[in-house]
């Protein structure tokens, strides 16, 4: 195994293993510099036609650059966010590149987004291994958590966000919508198989089709009960 450079798979389709390396040159086209003016990181990864940095995309990015053998480094995109942290121990989901400003929204008013941050740092550390890291992020993921857990939780210690206000509505609405297909024909071939094949399948095959049928009952009325509160 290499520990420099990106690292190589060897692969019977050449088609397969060219993909692979063309990506790793494409995340060169992604790098940006921060300014005094946005107080960015020197070089920190964002996508080139983005005019913000989102904090769910910079968490999501530090799961591959791990694997690049420190080639390129997680850790900036994460650090653009922490050093915007608020007295009140708030970090915002979107910054802007022009000014570092919050970008704030009339359906997301704290600018709240997916506290990835602790899994994010839990990667790297284990990935890479800086333990001088973790000292250094604990106390500012401790006051975040510290100001989501004020800010969002409910007496019943449950927490209400306006997440899906930035799309993840559309998310679980798809889910259930998928999922009540999947219950459909499900139900429609346990009921009265349309096709005299089911009769002679073997014993897995209505297994897994019965399960499934009702994996995706389960799931629609759990999407549904951590939606419904999130409408009122």
């Amino acid at each position: 195994m290499i520990k420099t450079g990106f690292p190589v798979i060897h692969f019977y389709d050449q088609d397969f293993v060219d993909i692979y390396n063309k990506t790793w040159l494409w995340l060169g086209d992604f790098w940006k510099k921060g300014n005094k003016k946005n107080g960015f990181q020197s070089k920190y990864y964002c996508y080139p036609e983005s005019t913000t940095i989102n904090q769910f995309e910079a968490c999501l990015s530090t799961f591959f650059l791990v694997y690049s053998n420190s080639t390129y480094s997680p850790a900036p995109a994460l650090d653009n966010f922490y050093n915007k942290q608020e007295d009140s121990g708030a970090i915002r989901g979107v910054y802007s590149e022009a000014d570092g400003k919050a970008v704030f929204t009339r359906d997301n008013p704290e600018c709240l987004y997916p506290p990835l941050f602790a899994w994010a740092e839990f990667n790297i550390y284990h990935k890479v291994g800086i333990k001088k890291r973790l000292k250094e992020v604990i106390p500012v993921l401790e006051r975040y958590y510290e100001w989501i857990e004020t800010k969002f939780q409910q007496k019943n210690g449950l927490f209400k966000t306006p997440l899906w206000n930035e799309g993840y509505f559309v998310g679980a609405m798809m889910m259930i919508v998928t999922g009540a297909i999947s219950v459909f024909l499900g139900f429609k071939e346990l009921v009265q198989p349309s096709d005299h094949v089911f009769h002679w399948l073997p014993l897995f095959y209505k297994i897994v089709r019965r399960s499934f049928f009702f994996l995706n009952v389960v799931l629609i009325g759990l999407v549904i009960l951590t939606v419904a509160p999130m409408l009122e």
